[in-house]
């Protein structure tokens, strides 16, 4: 069987859900996943999101081989440890990527989840 590209990840978001697609993508991105008929409680598959996730992800694309996205789970990443007060350096360091890169994943973070504005402030 050949890998499913690009087309096929918004099937597995729809599966699992974006959190845990996220988490995937930050654990497994780059790699190319082949999906067993069975996913143990070992398999890093499970490891990874879970076994219920696991198992719809098993249930849909048994015997197919998935190539989860890197920077999915790089954007994740880039906005949780701003969140957490990282300076933009610290995150540039950490996750591997320019400044410029993290610049535009908060830019595009904001523009989806613009900031909410204080009712009563």
């Amino acid at each position: 069987m050949t890998p499913r590209e690009g087309s096929i990840w918004p099937d597995v978001v729809a599966l699992i859900g974006e959190e845990l697609a996220a988490q995937m993508s930050a654990a497994m991105g780059g790699t190319r996943l082949y999906v067993p008929k069975f996913a143990g409680p070992n398999h890093p598959l499970t490891h990874v999101v879970g076994d219920k996730a696991a198992a719809l992800i098993v249930a849909a694309m048994a015997g197919e081989y998935l190539l989860p996205p890197i920077a999915l789970g790089r954007d994740a990443r880039i906005v949780q440890l701003r969140e957490g007060g990282e300076t933009i350096d610290a995150i540039a360091s950490k996750v591997g990527c320019s400044r410029r890169t993290v610049f535009s994943v908060l830019e595009m973070e904001r523009k989806i989840n613009p900031p909410q504005l204080d009712l009563f402030g």
